[in-house]
């Protein structure tokens, strides 16, 4: 949250951590500096990167040492989008969209994560109580997938396309 925009209730509670956890009040006070990189000007934008990579090295919170590491080996790349104000938050946001459709057309519930994204695939079950299973008509003859008892992998068909199902 933007530190102008704190309400009192915030405020105070930031006050109270303050005064309990240093620490986490040191990770929150880094936080809110890098966040402040890419609100202002290219060349104090740069200024203040090259500060926030020295406080982040020296202040003893692993996180932030290891983000500084990343960030000096990102470097260029940083510096490139600060100075001519790149973003990739269109193509994420593509990416996104054509990810929830993807799981609409598989009938998966909508998440926004790939991790649960890719479990949700991998975790999916068939199950055969109701309606009897059989090879997709498409995959006959295939060898890969041989007759459903000598062979259980047709089910991962079933699994990633449940439009190949083919009923008794």
């Amino acid at each position: 949250m933007d530190p102008a925009k704190l309400t009192d209730r915030h405020q105070q509670t930031l006050a109270r951590v303050q005064e309990i956890n240093k620490d986490l009040y040191r990770a929150y006070l880094i936080y809110q500096q890098l966040r402040m990189i890419y609100r202002v000007p290219c060349e104090q934008a740069l200024k203040l990167l090259e500060a926030w990579l020295k406080w982040a090295r020296r202040c003893r919170l692993r996180p932030f040492i290891r983000l500084a590491n990343t960030i000096t080996n990102q470097r260029a790349g940083i510096e490139a989008a600060l100075r001519h104000r790149l973003s990739n938050a269109r193509a994420e946001q593509a990416n996104t969209q054509i990810r929830l459709i993807t799981q609409r057309g598989f009938g998966l519930p909508l998440t926004l994560g790939r991790d649960r994204t890719r479990d949700a695939l991998t975790r999916r079950t068939v199950s055969t109580t109701t309606r009897p299973l059989t090879r997709p008509t498409v995959h006959a003859g295939d060898p890969l997938f041989g007759p459903p008892d000598e062979n259980p992998r047709h089910l991962v068909v079933f699994a990633l396309n449940p439009l190949a199902l083919t009923h008794v």
